[in-house]
């Protein structure tokens, strides 16, 4: 299941993604993103899958977004799978 939740505005507002929840975030401006996380980051833990694999069928709203050189380098998403 694909949910988009969209927020806008000035005003500040949080989001809870439970642990082992999937999740990417867009961006349609130059935005600061702040992570409150219950965990210490763990690269053992880190996963991720291409943005633009099509089994996510994401209808992403600009079909050139700046993306950082990791998230442009992932695999897609079966190829993650077997580490779930």
């Amino acid at each position: 299941m694909i949910t988009y939740v969209e927020m806008e505005g000035c005003a500040l507002e949080s989001l809870i993604i439970p642990p082992g929840v999937a999740h990417g975030f867009y961006f349609y401006e130059p935005s600061i993103h702040i992570y409150g996380v219950s965990e210490y980051w763990n690269v053992d833990d880190e996963l991720g899958c291409h943005y633009t694999d099509p089994e996510l069928a994401f209808a992403w709203p600009d079909q050139n977004p700046k993306v950082s050189e990791r998230d442009a380098n992932l695999p897609p998403l079966h190829m993650i799978m077997s580490q779930f």
